[in-house]
């Protein structure tokens, strides 16, 4: 009778052991970014410059360089940079809204925000005057445009504003003492890089100012800048970060900010080895600094 039971409770034990409904869930890793190529527009520039900023449409990657902005075909293994316009004043933010290329200037008190067509690339240049003075930093909204300024030149106060030309423009957040640069909206909230930070304003709870959601470690330099963030970008909950005097590509997973950053790729060629970087439909483009390349990465 013993044996009995015994044989019934070990056929009871694998039954259940192969019972579908009782089975530890199965787990999906997320996958690694994965670098897939390396854009070369070397051949259709013949000087090296920074990229200040760029933005993705259809397609195109539309960038500024030096006293230019260019656009290069993303689906292209050999692209070549065709110049959409010169400026007499260097651009260092842009934007694309439609069929809408919008950009500033430097210049010391600047308080207007450039627009061509781009259908109609060789119509005049029209300028938008806006509120404030000019911080150079422009991002869309859905299908608005909004730029960063302040009360004026030397002021700590930054206000986000979303343009409005057919009215006044919306201020939708203002923040003081940071310096935004990478200014990203995603969902509801306002994501931006300030020197090592990376800080997070709830557009829900404006009045409650920006929080640092992230700050990124030094290099070890014991520059001024030492550890400050070039280019900055988000997907779900991983950030991805350039720094400057590092000649890598960073990654960190929000959940666990805590860990050491990942390293993506290492530049050994460049003191300062990567800049700007944005994500546009699965894939993450960065621009190698001094270099007339952009590496790209499968998200």
């Amino acid at each position: 009778m013993e044996t009995k039971n015994a044989i019934l409770l070990l056929l009871g034990l694998c039954f259940s052991c192969n019972n579908d409904d009782s089975a530890d869930p199965i787990v999906e890793e997320l996958n690694e970014p994965e670098h897939i190529k390396t854009l070369d527009f070397s051949s259709s520039i013949d000087y090296e410059a920074v990229i200040e900023d760029f933005d993705v449409k259809n397609g195109y990657l539309y960038f500024d360089y030096k006293l230019r902005i260019y656009k290069l075909n993303l689906n292209s293994e050999s692209p070549l940079a065709e110049q959409i316009l010169e400026d007499t004043e260097a651009p260092l933010a842009l934007a694309i809204i439609g069929d809408r290329l919008f950009y500033q200037t430097f210049w010391g008190t600047s308080s207007n925000v450039k627009q061509v067509d781009l259908n109609n690339i060789s119509n005049e240049t029209e300028v938008i005057e806006i509120i404030g003075s000019s911080r150079f930093q422009l991002t869309r909204k859905n299908d608005r445009l909004v730029y960063l300024s302040s009360p004026n030149a030397i002021s700590p106060v930054n206000n986000f504003y979303e343009l409005n030309p057919l009215s006044s423009d919306v201020l939708i957040a203002t923040d003081e003492f940071v310096h935004p640069k990478n200014l990203k909206f995603v969902d509801n909230y306002l994501y931006f890089s300030s020197k090592n930070e990376i800080r997070r304003l709830d557009l829900n709870n404006t009045s409650a100012g920006s929080s640092v959601i992230y700050a990124a470690p030094s290099n070890g330099n014991n520059t001024y800048n030492d550890g400050h963030i070039f280019g900055f970008d988000i997907e779900g909950n991983i950030i991805y970060y350039s720094q400057i005097s590092s000649n890598n590509v960073f990654s960190v997973d929000l959940n666990n900010p805590d860990e050491e950053p990942k390293v993506l790729l290492t530049n050994p060629d460049a003191t300062t080895g990567y800049g700007e970087l944005i994500i546009d439909d699965g894939k993450l483009y960065v621009k190698k600094y001094n270099e007339k390349k952009l590496e790209v990465f499968k998200l």
